[in-house]
């Protein structure tokens, strides 16, 4: 349970991480997925002793998903990479070249072969740091990353908005959630909650934070931005959560 002072400290921890301020700059990286395609990121780097948050966007997007957002997860604790997974658009004004190169290589990628590129993504990082990291994902990578870190040692928790079962079988996440063992938090909006309870439904309760937020909001990751009239609602929840695995009490 958490006592008055540390509600004090959560909340001003949100004001930090809504506010704007000096941002670090962000480096446009690639590396080398599994099946040899080349995968874009940009890194949000903040120093070595911390912990890699692996960012994945949603449906007809990009890495610009988290153009506005990489930076207030930056101040959560963790270095940040956004990926440009091989299904998706662009977003924010910025493409999605690991999209155009598996194009210009004339391949025909199905949303289930996202998970090669955080497969790569995770592998990058883990020889960055040789550390456990964290996964984001909105939409239908929110259900990629709870599928892989159900599956994966190198993940230490995942955050999934608005997670989406658009798999058709491909996957057997029911399966795969009921082993989970690491701690998830998932989100979704108002309309959402109850297919996503149903979809995550498999996840031990004692591994699961499930939130919605007090009133209608909108799908995925667009949820955290400032346009949105619950994004108050999400961050208190996320801090929250990221205390609890943090150490907190």
């Amino acid at each position: 349970m958490f006592k008055p002072y540390k509600y004090s400290a959560l909340f001003l921890l949100v004001l930090l991480v809504l506010s704007v301020g000096k941002v670090n700059a962000q480096d446009k990286i690639t590396f080398i997925a599994p099946d040899k395609l080349l995968v874009t990121a940009d890194l949000y780097f903040i120093n070595d002793t911390l912990p890699y948050m692996i960012l994945c966007h949603d449906l007809k997007s990009s890495r610009g998903e988290y153009k506005d957002l990489a930076h207030r997860f930056n101040k959560l604790g963790y270095n940040c990479i956004a990926l440009d997974l091989r299904v998706g658009a662009t977003k924010n004004g910025v493409d999605n070249e690991t999209m155009e190169l598996a194009q210009a290589k004339h391949m025909v990628p199905k949303i289930t072969d996202a998970q090669i590129d955080i497969t790569g993504a995770i592998n990058y990082v883990y020889s960055r740091s040789n550390k456990k990291m964290v996964l984001v994902g909105s939409g239908f990578s929110g259900a990629l990353v709870l599928y892989i870190g159900a599956t994966n040692p190198r993940i230490a928790s995942v955050f999934a908005f608005s997670p989406t079962d658009n798999f058709y079988g491909a996957l057997d996440t029911k399966t795969a959630f009921s082993k989970c063992a690491i701690p998830v938090f998932v989100a979704s909006s108002v309309a959402e909650s109850a297919s996503t309870k149903a979809f995550v439904s498999s996840i031990p309760a004692s591994k699961l934070t499930f939130f919605t937020p007090s009133g209608p909001g909108p799908h995925g990751t667009d949820a955290l931005l400032t346009s949105s009239e619950v994004n108050h609602d999400y961050w208190l929840s996320i801090l929250m959560y990221v205390h609890q695995i943090q150490g907190g009490s």
